[in-house]
């Protein structure tokens, strides 16, 4: 009988020597500082002239939480998030604000490395592929270059979206083990943005009653974490002032009402769908809401239709049990509270790293059954959707190629196509 793909993998990988395996970890780990490195030299020189992106607004936000102050009308009024962002970098603030930025940039090299290599791991552990610090390197590599792009942007804006991923991948290890701290860490990542609050609904339908109870007393515990800092009194103040900001973002807060700085939903720099929708749609900002449900309950029809044609049902406690079936559902919930969300940076994309380190797995180790085809093709979409067209992509009123493809969702469009695709190739 013809070996299987796994065989051939293991084979390849036993036949080294412990001094063979040593050279081609070493060489991995050499390409993948390589490459950070190559990243990084142009944010050691924004450190120098102070242009470190969103990383003023958390550093000065965690200042003024610090001293009792509003950390919402600190500074250039930039921050723009739940309060605990700002009680967690308050040690931060107690630096320079060059060193503070250089030990944050720092952090977040380290963080993505880290939830890169666990997503690897368990995407090798959920798809019966060999594991081992040799193929977790090596997939490292693909599963960074194929979102080169956002990583370079999260970067060098100095973006929390590291700890989102860590986040998501850390919920997905535990979410079979330690259901409930795996709720818990996704309640966590509501607290720094409000994506994660797709996962709620989603536990919900899977029945798993231990990780929804996790998320919903994680995502109290740490709303309620910062009032440590700042008092009861004054955390419920920057509570309101978030959640006014982001009912700002909808054009519908309160008149009279302090609120955050937050982007309405037709920002020229959000390339989610809704923002797309929402923009066609002029100043009938609900109809562009309507319009882009629509379009989500559409690919809800076509997600039902592939389970459908697999024989699985959507709706059933024991799809739960399936430790490739989970993998495979957590990224497309990612992908799709991405795409469809009310305000999406290409900054955000940063996250579909949990893609990407899915996909290398997939692609490369995928049972002979599996036609990796499709897989290939959404994944190339993806990566071309991420990095073209070429040009200015700071929307200042001109028309470039690089705008428009913005504007009309055009990297959101090819996540959901790429999201589709692995779905197709994990059922």
């Amino acid at each position: 009988m013809p070996r299987s793909s796994h065989s051939r993998n293991e084979f390849r990988i036993e036949s080294l020597n412990p001094r063979q395996r040593a050279w081609v970890i070493a060489a991995a780990i050499l390409l993948i500082a390589s490459l950070c490195a190559s990243l990084l030299v142009t944010d050691v020189n924004r450190i120098r002239h102070q242009t470190t992106g969103d990383f003023e607004h958390f550093y000065y936000a965690a200042d003024a939480m610090r001293h009792g102050a509003n950390p919402y009308t600190a500074h250039t009024r930039g921050y723009i998030y739940p309060p605990l962002i700002a009680f967690v970098f308050q040690p931060l603030s107690l630096l320079t604000y060059d060193r503070a930025a250089a030990m944050m940039l720092c952090i977040n090299v380290a963080i993505t490395l880290l939830a890169v290599g666990l997503a690897v791991d368990e995407f090798l552990k959920r798809f019966g592929a060999p594991r081992g610090w040799l193929i977790t390197c090596s997939m490292m590599i693909p599963a960074m270059l194929l979102n080169i792009d956002k990583i370079k942007g999260e970067w060098q804006m100095w973006q929390t979206d590291v700890f989102m991923l860590l986040l998501f991948v850390m919920a997905l290890r535990w979410i079979d083990r330690l259901p409930f701290v795996a709720g818990a860490a996704l309640g966590m990542a509501i607290n720094i943005k409000y994506i994660p609050l797709i996962f709620l609904p989603y536990l919900l339908i899977r029945r798993r009653w231990t990780a929804s109870l996790g998320l919903v007393t994680g995502t109290i515990f740490f709303a309620l974490l910062p009032s440590l800092s700042t008092g009861w009194a004054a955390n419920c103040r920057n509570w309101g002032t978030a959640t006014n900001g982001l009912l700002q973002m909808a054009e519908s807060h309160p008149a009279h009402s302090e609120a955050a700085e937050v982007h309405d939903v037709k920002d020229s720099l959000s390339c989610s769908i809704t923002s797309a929708m929402a923009r066609a749609a002029g100043s009938h900002t609900t109809v562009g809401f309507a319009v882009a449900g629509g379009i989500a309950l559409f690919f809800f029809g076509i997600a039902w239709g592939i389970y459908a044609l697999h024989r699985i049902p959507l709706f059933a406690a024991r799809s739960a049990r399936d430790p490739q079936l989970t993998a495979v559902e957590w990224v497309m919930l990612i992908a799709i509270a991405l795409a469809f969300a009310p305000q999406t940076n290409t900054r955000h994309l940063f996250d579909t790293l949990i893609f990407t380190s899915a996909a290398s797995v997939v692609l490369t180790f995928a049972k002979p059954t599996i036609n990796r085809r499709p897989l290939a093709i959404g994944t190339a979409i993806l990566f071309l959707g991420f990095v073209l067209p070429p040009g200015n992509r700071t929307y200042h009123g001109e028309r470039t190629p690089a705008v428009i493809w913005l504007r009309m969702a055009g990297p959101c469009w090819c996540l959901v196509i790429a999201a589709f695709t692995l779905l197709w190739a994990g059922l």
